[in-house]
């Protein structure tokens, strides 16, 4: 049973502290390699270690292990983007967004930037206009849509 090992990781997490928590995640996918929580939770850990080279392997597996959650792939997006990997962390972060029945409107403004930085106006400019049917009201997202609906 890996629960404990488990809860004992997500409490040094909460607290911040993250090097212990690897280490207990990691004393969990000893126990049973391919158990998703304790990939997706050792991945996540490592992404907020900065560790990207291993984040980036587990979250990866996490997505293989579960191609349908929606956090693994948008930490894997984070990942790779911090990698200048900048392809598929769109690739990654459309995914996490298609997942999810309630789009994120954080992750579509985050979408809308990132597709700004790579020069696709109008990608952006959609995805800014679905955050802000999720999130009406918004007036920097609002300022940002005028200004690239303004632009040629």
């Amino acid at each position: 049973n890996i629960m404990p090992y488990l809860e004992v990781g997500h409490i040094y997490r909460e607290q911040g502290d993250f090097e212990t928590a690897k280490s207990w995640y990691a004393k969990a996918l000893d126990q049973s390699p391919n158990n998703f929580t304790a990939v997706y939770f050792l991945g996540l850990t490592l992404y907020q270690l900065e560790d990207d080279a291993q984040a980036r392997y587990y979250l990866q597996r996490a997505v293989d292990l579960k191609p349908a959650h929606a956090a693994s792939a948008y930490y894997l997006a984070q990942t790779l983007k911090r990698s200048d990997e900048s392809q598929a962390a769109l690739e990654y972060l459309e995914r996490a967004i298609g997942f999810k029945d309630a789009k994120p409107w954080r992750w579509l403004v985050e979408l809308g930037d990132w597709r700004y930085a790579d020069g696709d106006v109008q990608g952006a400019l959609d995805a800014y206009k679905e955050a802000l049917d999720n999130q009406p009201g918004d007036a920097a997202l609002l300022n940002k849509v005028r200004e690239l609906e303004k632009s040629p």
